[in-house]
């Protein structure tokens, strides 16, 4: 029982990191979870004095297409980034 408890908890800890640190509909890191991940590497001892790049994607506008074809066409047009075209 006690075991079972346990799977559910992090089970549940594991979805709320996820929702944390991904945009739910595409599965993509969110500004979060890049902000951690550069924390992380800058404070690993072999990135000292290294260089370092992150890239941020942001889609101008986006909500004009939200607001011309429906929020459903942009979900699948979010969802297409992921994938890829």
């Amino acid at each position: 029982m006690m075991l079972a408890l346990c799977a559910g908890v992090r089970t549940h800890a594991n979805g709320l990191r996820f929702l944390a640190y991904c945009d739910a509909l595409t599965g993509l890191a969110n500004r979060r979870c890049g902000e951690a991940a550069l924390e992380r590497a800058l404070k690993q001892p072999g990135n000292r004095g290294r260089s370092c790049a992150t890239l941020l994607v942001d889609i101008d506008h986006f909500k004009r297409v939200n607001d011309a074809y429906g929020h459903e066409v942009g979900d699948l047009s979010s969802a297409r980034w992921r994938g890829g075209w």
